[in-house]
């Protein structure tokens, strides 16, 4: 089977040599690389053209600036390969993520899922901070109405995923998201799939605190539309097999928001903006649905509680994150 693999790519200069030597070290060589240049203002674009000039399976398009949605829907007109995977410039690849993939494809999965490190950035060097694992979920097809909570509950990003191109040569990421797109793009797929496989191979590298990343950069217009979204989000998750999957995804996002708040030190007491909308989108969902994610045992009893505080007050998490930093907990 051959890979197409799409990356956008913007002012990303300082990580790609460390990407793109991930990428050509695979163990397994059916693939192309397509490189969109999304009007990178630094040398990144000048970097993919040289680091593709010797390697035929890499493309390059240079386009102007339009976000990383628009350059993804350049890539997938291009796609020659079986199977489509999205990658990002600032993250890399572990050796075997090919071939590994491969072994789901081989079993009858239409999309194929792996373990991924999630990895800071410090003066010292690159540290691993945890392991997102599919936890009981390995190794095995998946099928049926089991497909949502198992992979949504884990991991709603795109680019720890490989899913068959017939399956997805006619969607395309929406535009006007900023934020949350790869998530709105994954739940569209996931409506067409029959079986997914899940490999614990950890072999992505996932890097959250470069610079402009959503989840290191500081509070802004950017964590509003993220909220925002994430009812665009739900609303399609809410036709879905599992009516809680949709409340998890918001539970996800409120806390991501949080997370920034406290390891910023914002003033949550003085807040009329985060704050609010957190607490706005934490009672978006239906009230059944909501109670179908409450009573659900599948979920942690920290998970739950920790909504049903959002859905109260989000400074309640806030304080409590406060009294555990301070306690040195």
């Amino acid at each position: 089977m051959f890979f197409s693999i799409i990356v956008p790519v913007y002012n990303v200069e300082r990580y790609l040599e460390r990407f793109f030597d991930s990428v050509i070290s695979q163990d397994y060589d059916k693939w192309e690389m397509i490189l969109v240049d999304d009007g990178s203002s630094d040398g990144s674009g000048k970097m993919c053209d040289d680091l593709a000039s010797g390697d035929p399976r890499i493309s390059v398009i240079h386009k102007e600036n339009g976000g990383a949605s628009s350059a993804r829907n350049l890539g997938l007109t291009k796609v020659k390969g079986d199977l489509v995977m999205f990658l990002d410039p600032d993250d890399w690849t572990e050796k075997s993520l090919l071939s590994e993939y491969l072994k789901g494809f081989e079993k009858g999965a239409d999309l194929v899922a792996c373990d991924y490190n999630i990895v800071s950035e410090t003066e010292e060097g690159l540290k691993i901070v945890k392991g997102n694992k599919f936890t009981g979920s390995t190794g095995r097809i998946i099928e049926g109405k089991d497909i949502y909570p198992t992979l949504l509950r884990k991991s709603a990003t795109i680019s720890n995923k490989v899913m068959k191109r017939d399956l997805v040569s006619d969607l395309r990421f929406d535009e006007n998201m900023s934020f949350g797109e790869d998530t709105h793009f994954l739940i569209r797929v996931l409506e067409r799939i029959r079986s997914i496989y899940i490999t614990d191979y950890a072999g992505y590298n996932y890097l959250v605190n470069r610079l402009g990343n959503t989840v290191s950069a500081s509070l802004g217009s950017r964590d509003l539309e993220f909220l925002g979204n994430n009812k665009k989000i739900y609303d399609i998750l809410s036709d879905s097999p599992d009516k809680s999957i949709g409340v998890h995804r918001i539970n996800m996002a409120v806390n991501q928001i949080l997370d920034k708040m406290w390891a910023q030190n914002f003033d949550y007491r003085s807040d009329k903006t985060y704050l609010p909308a957190c607490k706005d989108l934490a009672r978006y969902p239906k009230f059944k649905h909501v109670v179908k994610y409450l009573t659900n045992p599948d979920y942690t009893v920290k998970n739950r509680l920790r909504f049903l505080s959002f859905m109260i007050s989000p400074a309640i998490w806030l304080r409590r994150l406060l009294k555990k930093e301070y306690k040195g907990v």
